[in-house]
């Protein structure tokens, strides 16, 4: 209680002294950061989001509010955030898992919410991985069946498929044929390419 209290007066001088109102310099980014995670007494917190708000630093005002309510939690919601991060952890689900994170940024639990992302990062590796290698074991049997394969052999039974029958040959020209050819008729005779037309 008394090293947060030293804390707490140590960030406002140094705050005070860091820049002037409104401006936001890495000085001070580093003391909201010490701040944000070092005080665990909620009261102190509010204080200091109440001097961010006066300087005209809304945003992090909220943030640092928001953080102050997260340490006023009971036990029981504490437990409840503690059993919802360890199913993260241990979830599959990688949309369910970056919402979750979601869910414990906004609650300003960092910490919480850096791990389920880095948690649901290892399972986008981890799964596109697997993929890789499913495709690797899946073309090295397809390439091992096709360097099996025989050509095809002939049956042992015939086909029970009738053998189709060949082509008529037109029957043979006779003598009397040859020396004296059937006349044309008057219709196909008149055609150019010799074929009637009805």
């Amino acid at each position: 209680m008394l090293v947060e209290s030293i804390l707490l007066t140590l960030v406002i001088a140094a705050w005070r002294k860091a820049g002037q109102k409104g401006q936001w310099n890495p000085k001070r980014e580093e003391m909201f950061q010490a701040a944000m995670n070092k005080l665990r007494d909620p009261e102190k917190l509010i204080k200091l989001a109440d001097l961010l708000e006066k300087d005209g630093h809304h945003a992090k005002a909220y943030v640092m509010r928001k953080r102050a309510a997260l340490r006023k939690q009971t036990d029981a919601q504490k437990a409840q955030r503690k059993e919802a991060y360890e199913k993260g952890m241990k979830s599959e689900k990688i949309d369910a898992i970056l919402a979750l994170a979601k869910a414990f940024e906004d609650l300003t639990a960092t910490g919480a919410a850096k791990n389920l992302r880095e948690r649901a990062t290892y399972l986008r590796n981890r799964n596109a991985d697997l993929e890789v290698q499913q495709w690797k074991k899946y073309n090295e049997k397809r390439e091992a069946s096709q360097a099996k394969e025989e050509p095809p052999t002939v049956p042992d039974k015939p086909s029970t498929i009738p053998a189709p029958a060949p082509p008529e040959e037109p029957a043979p020209i006779t003598e009397d044929e040859l020396e004296n050819p059937p006349e044309e008729t008057e219709s196909a005779s008149s055609s150019p390419n010799g074929v009637a037309h009805a």
